[in-house]
């Protein structure tokens, strides 16, 4: 992820809220969509990302990322856990440029060409602190769930994780800057500088994806 001081404390793990091991291992989770509200009419301020920003209502697929052939990855994860399919997608820019296989390993970025590669690099890791995959899925959430790194690193689980993990940060922090900001840093208000300066950064991907819309 961008900004990975002081990844030892795990970025993401205190926005999570307590799942069932077997929704998370098996990469299947169950959740009702919560209801969506149209998107705003003018760009939310920088001080307070707003509810029509975070919960915008999915007309069309995205486009940007299409893996094997099956385009709406984050239109699906984003309806399954009521959100934005592009703030969804806003974040997996910002985390990874939509790579499948990025790897970051105690802050510093790696980007393999293979899923091979991606694992060889997290079995060097010896227990450090590491992100893998398009939505940068941190190792706390891995050791926790004791997931499989093969599994995670699959680009549609691996934006399913991503999706419940901003889920649980808006359940958590309210619909706002604070909720986008926990997903990077894990602690808005210890680390509100570092969080607002992270979804400042969604949010002008956000409004890129939206501009793109057809």
């Amino acid at each position: 992820m961008s900004n990975k001081s002081n990844k030892q404390t795990g970025h993401h793990w205190t926005c999570g809220l307590a799942l069932s091991g077997y929704i998370v291992l098996c990469g299947l989770f169950i959740f009702n969509s919560l209801g969506l509200i149209g998107r705003a009419a003018t760009p939310p301020a920088e001080e307070n990302l707003s509810k029509a920003m975070v919960m915008s209502e999915m007309r069309r697929p995205v486009k940007p990322y299409e893996y094997r052939g099956r385009p709406g990855v984050f239109s699906q994860a984003a309806h399954e856990f009521g959100l934005s399919a592009n703030m969804l997608s806003a974040v997996a820019l910002q985390e990874s440029s939509y790579r499948p296989w990025a790897v970051n390993i105690n802050g510093r970025a790696h980007y393999p060409a293979s899923k091979k590669e991606a694992l060889r690099l997290i079995t060097n890791a010896r227990g450090k602190s590491y992100d893998l995959g398009v939505m940068q899925i941190n190792s706390f959430w891995i050791r926790k769930f004791n997931l499989d790194p093969v599994e995670v690193l699959d680009p549609d689980t691996n934006v399913r994780l991503g999706a419940w993990i901003l889920r649980s940060c808006i359940d958590r922090h309210g619909e706002g800057w604070s909720a986008i900001g926990a997903y990077h840093t894990g602690d808005p208000v210890s680390r509100k500088e570092q969080s607002k300066a992270y979804a400042l950064k969604i949010r002008r991907n956000f409004e890129q994806l939206e501009t793109a819309r057809p």
